[in-house]
C-alpha cells in the first residue's frame, strides 16, 4: 500500500464535515473560478477596523498554514501537500504522513472544555446516553486506519489553531501536548482518559482504536500535537508578514514577498484546485511547488534587477554629471549662475529614469538606435555619448530658458518636448558622417508604428544628430514619405495625396562646439543664452533631402 494523490483526495472527500456557513462563500468562488472575487475580499479585510474578524479569514489562515507547509516541502521536508478547502490539510513523505486540522477564531483564547478538542456528541438508545467519537482528536486520529503503522507508515496528527487553548483547571489541562509531540502518555493524562471512555461510530458500533487503527490510543497520542500558529483577527496581518519573509528566504537571505505578492500565490494556488465529490481541493507536489517558486524568484528578480539597474543609472548620471560640473566651474561667476541649469537637468533624467522605469543602457539605445531593446556599450564609450547627450540638453535648457522633459513610454527616438514642438536626439557610429545620421532617421521612422508616425507628422519635429565626424554647420530638411500611414488618420480635411513626415537635423557636432566655446569665451550666463540662440536660429534653414 503506498501514499498515491487519488488515495489522498479520497481520504479528504470521504470526511463528513459539519455545515459551516463560514467557508461558504469562500468555497463557492473557488469551485466556480471567481477567485479574483475572494482574492479582493482578502485585501478588503486590509481597510476594515475590526481587520480578521470577519468569516474569510478563518479560509484564509487555512491557506496560510497550507503556504507554511509548502515552503518546507520545497525545503525538502514533504513530498506533497494537499487541503481540502474547510479545515483539513495532509503532507507526507514516503511513509510519513501528517494530518493537520485548522481551527480558527475571532478570540485569542479558548476555554479546552468549550472547544471540540474531546468533545463528542451524544446520542440515546433504549434510554441510555452515548456518545460518537467525532471530537476534533477522535477525527484526526482515525485517519490512522488509512495508513496503519502495521504497514510501516509513521502517522502523526497536528491540531492547527488560531488561539490558545487554556485550562479551566487540571482536569482539563492538555498543555503537554502544546507545539511538540509528547514522548509518551502518562496513565492519567486529561486528554486520554476523556478519549478513553466508551464511543461509537456512525454505525453504532463501539470504537476501538487498537481493533480499526491497529494500534493503542496511548500510542497514537505520542504523534499528537496542538500547535499556534498566530492569533487571527487582526494578528492574522501578523502571520502574513512571516509567511512572506519565509518565501521570500526561499529566493535570497534578505528577499520578502510582498503582500500583493501573497494574494497572488493564494490566488496561484486556489486557480489549481480541483472540484472532486462536491469539495474543493488542492493536490501539490513538490516539484510543483518549487516551479511556483521559481516564478516568483524570476519575478522579483527582475524587480529587482530595475532596481539595481536604476540605482547604477543613476550613479552613472552622478559621475558624469560631475565631470559636467568640472568643465562649466573653470569660470566661478559663471559657473554660479549655471549651476542651477546643471541640476535641473540632471533632475529631468533621473526623473525619466524613475517613471519610465528606464536605465542607461535603455537611454543610450534609444539615442544611438532608436529602439528601447537595451544594448550594453563599453563604460569609456557609455560615458562619452552621455556627457554628449547631457550638454545637448543643457544647451536646449539654456536656449528655451526652461526645463525640457523626455517624452515617457516612446519608443523610438529620445525625444523632448519643447512647447507643441519636439526635439529627439540620435548618436550615429564612430566614424560615420551627418549624411549618414540623417539616413539613420530616416530607417528608424519608417518602421514604427502609424500612430507614432501620425504623431511625429504633426509635431515637425528637430532632430540633433550627434557623433559625426564631419564638420556642418547647417542644417537639413529630411522629409520621410510614410506609405505605412492611413489617410483616415490625418482626418477627413487632409488633402495629402502621399503622406510625409518633415524633420529638421541640425549637426550636434556644430552645436558641441558652441557650447565648448562659449564657456571659455563669454563669461556671465545671459552672454551665453543669447548666443546659442542666435546660432540656433541662424541655423535652422539648410538644404531639404527627400527620401
Amino acid at each position: 500500500m503506498s501514499i498515491t494523490k487519488d488515495k489522498i483526495l479520497d481520504l479528504l472527500t470521504s470526511e463528513e464535515q459539519a455545515p459551516s456557513t463560514e467557508y461558504d462563500s469562500c468555497i463557492s468562488d473557488v469551485a466556480n473560478r471567481q477567485v479574483g472575487s475572494l482574492i479582493s475580499r482578502l485585501v478588503a479585510i486590509d481597510e476594515e477596523e475590526e481587520g480578521g474578524r470577519t468569516a474569510i479569514t478563518g479560509f484564509f489562515y487555512q491557506m496560510l498554514i497550507g503556504i507554511e507547509y509548502m515552503i518546507q516541502m520545497i525545503q525538502g521536508n514533504w513530498d506533497f501537500v494537499a487541503l481540502e478547502l474547510h479545515d483539513d490539510i495532509v503532507v507526507g513523505k514516503d511513509k510519513h504522513i501528517r494530518f493537520i486540522q485548522v481551527k480558527s477564531s475571532k478570540y485569542p483564547h479558548q476555554k479546552v472544555s468549550e472547544t471540540g478538542l474531546y468533545g463528542r456528541s451524544s446520542f440515546k438508545k433504549d434510554e441510555e446516553i452515548f456518545y460518537y467519537n467525532d471530537s476534533w482528536a477522535d477525527k484526526l486520529l482515525m485517519k490512522s486506519r488509512h495508513f496503519p503503522v502495521t504497514s510501516g507508515y509513521n502517522c502523526e496528527f497536528e491540531l492547527a489553531t488560531s488561539y490558545h487553548l487554556v485550562d479551566g483547571s487540571s482536569k482539563t489541562d492538555v498543555s503537554l501536548y502544546n507545539e511538540e509531540f509528547p514522548v509518551n502518555i502518562p496513565d492519567d493524562d486529561v486528554l486520554l482518559n476523556k478519549m478513553k471512555s466508551l464511543s461509537f461510530d456512525k454505525n453504532l458500533s463501539q470504537y476501538s482504536y487498537e481493533d480499526v487503527c491497529g494500534e493503542s490510543l496511548q500510542s497514537l497520542l505520542t504523534k499528537f500535537r496542538i500547535k499556534k500558529y498566530s492569533d487571527s483577527g487582526n494578528k492574522i496581518f501578523d502571520y502574513m508578514e512571516n509567511i512572506q519573509s519565509k518565501f521570500g528566504a526561499l529566493i535570497s537571505e534578505n528577499t520578502r514577498l510582498s503582500r500583493a505578492d501573497l494574494h497572488q500565490l493564494i490566488a496561484h494556488l486556489l486557480d489549481r484546485c480541483l472540484i472532486r465529490n462536491g469539495k474543493s481541493m488542492l493536490y501539490l507536489t513538490r516539484q510543483e511547488a518549487i516551479e511556483i517558486k521559481d516564478e516568483y524568484k524570476a519575478r522579483i528578480r527582475a524587480s529587482f534587477g530595475q532596481e539595481y539597474r536604476c540605482h547604477d543609472s543613476l550613479e552613472v548620471i552622478k559621475n558624469v554629471f560631475s565631470e559636467v560640473h568640472a568643465e562649466c566651474s573653470v569660470k566661478h561667476e559663471l559657473y554660479a549662475e549655471m549651476k542651477s541649469e546643471l541640476y535641473r537637468c540632471h533632475d529631468a533624467l533621473t526623473t525619466w529614469i524613475d517613471e519610465e522605469p528606464g536605465d542607461i543602457e535603455m537611454l543610450l539605445s534609444l539615442y544611438g538606435h532608436g529602439t528601447r531593446r537595451t544594448l550594453n556599450l563599453q563604460p569609456v564609450e557609455r560615458d562619452k555619448r552621455l556627457l554628449t547627450l547631457i550638454r545637448g540638453n543643457v544647451f536646449l535648457n539654456i536656449v528655451n530658458s526652461s526645463t525640457t522633459k523626455i517624452i515617457l513610454g516612446n519608443k523610438s527616438l529620445l525625444l523632448k518636448a519643447i512647447g507643441n514642438k519636439h526635439i529627439s536626439f540620435l548618436h550615429v557610429e564612430r566614424r560615420q558622417t551627418f549624411d549618414n545620421g540623417c539616413e539613420k532617421l530616416q530607417t528608424i521612422i519608417k518602421s514604427v508604428s502609424s500612430e507614432e508616425q501620425v504623431s511625429l507628422m504633426s509635431k515637425k519635429p528637430i532632430t540633433i544628430i550627434d557623433g559625426h565626424r564631419d564638420d556642418i554647420e547647417v542644417s537639413k530638411f529630411v522629409y520621410i514619405a510614410s506609405p505605412s500611414i492611413q489617410l483616415d488618420k490625418l482626418g477627413q480635411d487632409s488633402d495629402l495625396v502621399k503622406p510625409s513626415i518633415e524633420f529638421q537635423a541640425i549637426p550636434g557636432k556644430y552645436v558641441q562646439k558652441l557650447y565648448d566655446d562659449s564657456l571659455y569665451d563669454l563669461d556671465s550666463l545671459d552672454e551665453i543664452r543669447d548666443a546659442w540662440k542666435n546660432a540656433f536660429v541662424s541655423i535652422i534653414g539648410g538644404s531639404v533631402t527627400n527620401v
